[in-house]
C-alpha cells in the first residue's frame, strides 16, 4: 500500500500509479475477511500440532490475497480524470478534476476528494497521499 510507481506508455506520456485502499470502513471490513483466512491456516496448524499440507495452503492462499490486496487497488491520474482501479469494480469509479473543489490530505494517509456532490476517501502510505494531494492541487489550479 501506497508505493508509487511511474509508468511509461508510449514516448512522451507518463502516467503514475499511487497504491491506495479504499476508504478506511470498507478497509476494516476487506483487511478483517483476509486476516480470518491467517487466523484458519493458524488455527489448522494448532490444532493439527504438526504443520501439515493443509495447513501450508491456506497460508500460500493467505498471503496470494494479501498481494492482490495490497497491489490490486491504485488511483491513477490519466485523461483529466483520477480513475480507481480495484480488482472488483462497483461502480467505475472516476472523479473529473474540473469537479474537484479541494483536495485534502491528513498525517495518518487519508486523502479526500471534495466534489460538488461526493466527498471520496482512500487510504494511502502517508507519504504517498501527500504527493497525490500535491500533484491533483497542481493540476484543478
Amino acid at each position: 500500500m501506497g508505493k508509487e510507481e511511474t509508468l511509461i506508455e508510449g514516448e512522451k506520456m507518463k502516467q503514475k500509479r499511487y497504491y491506495s485502499q479504499p476508504d478506511v470502513p470498507t478497509s476494516i471490513v476487506c483487511w478483517s475477511f483476509t486476516w480470518m483466512i491467517f487466523l484458519f491456516s493458524m488455527l489448522l496448524w494448532l490444532e493439527i500440532t504438526v504443520f501439515q499440507i493443509w495447513t501450508l495452503m491456506t497460508l500460500i492462499l493467505f498471503l496470494i490475497v494479501a498481494l492482490v490486496e495490497l497491489r490490486g487497488r491504485y488511483l491513477q491520474i490519466e485523461d483529466g480524470k483520477i480513475n480507481y482501479h480495484a480488482l472488483i469494480v462497483f461502480n467505475g469509479q472516476s472523479i473529473k478534476l474540473s469537479d474537484i473543489k479541494e483536495v485534502k490530505h491528513n498525517r495518518w494517509g487519508v486523502v479526500r476528494f471534495v466534489t460538488g456532490k461526493a466527498t471520496y476517501s482512500f487510504l494511502m502510505m502517508p507519504k504517498t497521499a501527500a504527493r497525490l494531494a500535491t500533484d491533483v492541487a497542481e493540476l484543478i489550479k
